[in-house]
């Protein structure tokens, strides 16, 4: 049985931030082989043993033992070979971001329908396990990979345990979820920087917050003829999660009105 490998990262704590990301990236053995391969020689290039974006994005401070401290337009350009490996090389971009207020406004009664979790991070969980299943091949299981971060770890075991329990379907494509440190992987390291430059985008998007690596944003997501890569987006602001909510409203509605009917 073939297996869709995918990396996931969450940038942002519901408790802490306006927006939260949840992101990352899929793709086949033959893929990920010939991923790994290339992010690993630009590391070398850079004289990095990771990318870790936090640190990465500070252009000011050396890049790795090979890059120094350097303008933002530099760090850009030394930036993208990365971001080709990506698009050059991978099969799946997925990103879910959420303006917070929009989920934590819900009615009891809607957060009961998802789950009853005040985190938007489990309807983010449950969208990107539904959207894995739906992008997989028909004789591919899924297997996830997030970062092995405290918090983020024990919800993602509890939201895969609770996913295979309510969706059989999409549960049975689910062959593994596990957890690891990314410097050993480097497409988790592509998946935090997907779910930084994904939270950042949604603020300038919704807020009109500028961010230095727009520019840069551009450069991985715009559409380009050579691209492997297929993304799924879904940026959620207020206005859009609680048209979400009416419409879970609705479809429970509508589950209840025949049993109504024959009691009558």
């Amino acid at each position: 049985m073939a297996i869709l490998h995918s990396f996931f990262d969450e940038s942002g704590k519901f408790q802490d931030h306006q927006v939260v990301a949840f992101c990352g990236f899929g793709a086949s053995e033959s893929q990920l082989k010939d991923f790994d391969k290339q992010w690993a020689n630009q590391l070398r290039r850079c004289g990095m043993d990771a990318l870790h974006w936090v640190r990465a994005r500070r252009y000011g401070k050396p890049l790795g033992d090979n890059i120094g401290a350097q303008s933002l337009e530099n760090r850009v350009n030394d930036l993208k070979p990365f971001v080709d490996c990506v698009n050059d090389y991978l099969g799946l971009g997925a990103a879910c971001v959420f303006e917070v207020t929009g989920y934590t406004s819900f009615a009891k009664e809607s957060k009961d329908l998802l789950g009853g979790s005040d985190n938007p991070f489990y309807i983010q969980f449950l969208r990107t396990v539904m959207l894995l299943a739906e992008f997989a091949r028909p004789e591919e299981n899924i297997a996830m990979m997030c970062d092995e971060d405290e918090e983020t770890a024990w919800n993602c075991y509890r939201l895969y345990k609770r996913v295979k329990e309510i969706h059989p379907q999409a549960g049975r494509r689910l062959a593994a979820i596990s957890f690891a440190d990314d410097v050993h992987f480097p497409a988790l390291q592509a998946a935090d920087m997907l779910s930084f430059l994904c939270r950042e985008q949604a603020k300038l998007q919704w807020f009109g917050e500028d961010y230095e690596y727009r520019d840069f944003f551009r450069y991985l997501t715009d559409p380009r003829g050579t691209s492997t890569l297929q993304w799924r987006v879904a940026f959620k602001d207020k206005g859009e999660l609680s048209n979400l909510e009416k419409s879970l409203v609705r479809k429970k509605e509508a589950r209840e009105q025949p049993e109504s009917t024959d009691a009558k």
